[in-house]
């Protein structure tokens, strides 16, 4: 065998050997929905509207004949109601949209039977219904073609955590560098080693004969050293009496007690005398 021939056999084998793995690893696909254009479906169909419970139900415009008696299998595959539903709410898994549909109700001999619904937007719910002759149909069976619903950009997403350093509604702002703190009467401002110092002045008694005595000659002194110790009253400098001047009545009174001394003593010194020479 040549080696062309032996290159091409190689090929063969490996490519069936890898044919089957990479079948098994790949994704099933969606399947396609029926669509204007296949061979099985028909002219575009209005059955015209028709009112429920309140509600107007109707077709849309891109509504299709299907050429079957039942529904096509589609994503979700035929699926049949029971009873004598008139509607139906379709729900489209997480990650997918409804993009079409097929729904079968009455008779195809009556130019009923399966109809083809293409949505010109894909939701995630609908309500399925079918009106013809001005009334809703009971709903035979039906089956759902979906899409994968578009990925969220970040940008979409709102964050809502507060930045750090930034006081929420409840917080209190701190003060302001250029407003000046606030301290009571007495206190030393924090941050400094001066210590509060509160002036006490001493009053001055009143003079008994009269004398002002000038408000100059009073001296506060407060003790502001650093040794003070913190809420230390400073006690102002003692103030010098001044001296009172003799009144004219003191003076009678001691001119007249150094008068009666001195008569006391004469009178005696007198009666001495006269005792010894009595004697």
């Amino acid at each position: 065998m040549r080696r062309p021939a032996l290159i091409s056999a190689a090929l063969l084998v490996t490519a069936a050997l890898a044919g089957p793995a990479s079948a098994l690893s790949a994704p099933a696909l969606p399947a396609t929905p029926p669509g204007p254009g296949d061979a099985e479906v028909g002219e575009r169909w209005d059955g015209g509207t028709a009112e429920h419970e309140g509600t107007t139900y109707s077709w849309p415009d891109a509504t299709f004949s299907y050429d079957g008696q039942v529904c096509p299998d589609l994503d979700v595959p035929k699926t049949d109601v029971g009873g004598e539903q008139t509607t139906v709410t379709l729900t489209a898994p997480d990650g997918m949209l409804i993009s079409s549909y097929c729904v079968k109700a009455g008779s195809t001999s009556r130019g009923e039977g399966p109809k083809i619904v293409v949505l010109d937007e894909p939701v995630a719910e609908l309500e399925i219904a079918y009106p013809t002759g001005g009334k809703l149909k009971a709903i035979s069976h039906y089956a759902v073609a979906y899409v994968a619903a578009p990925a969220q950009e970040p940008g979409d997403e709102t964050a809502t955590t507060t930045p750090p350093g930034t006081a929420g509604p409840e917080e209190d702002a701190p003060a302001s560098a250029d407003e000046p703190a606030t301290t009571d009467e007495g206190e030393a401002p924090e941050g400094t080693d001066e210590q509060p110092v509160t002036l006490t002045p001493t009053a001055t008694p009143a003079p008994t004969d009269g004398t002002a005595v000038d408000a100059e000659d009073v001296e506060l002194v407060a003790d502001t050293s650093d040794d003070a110790a913190p809420g230390v009253e400073a006690t102002p400098g003692a103030v010098d009496a001044p001296s009172l001047a003799m009144t004219g009545a003191q003076v009678t009174t001691l001119v007249v007690a150094a008068l009666a001394l001195v008569a006391v003593g004469a009178t005696t010194i007198v009666l001495v005398r006269r005792r010894g020479g009595s004697a």
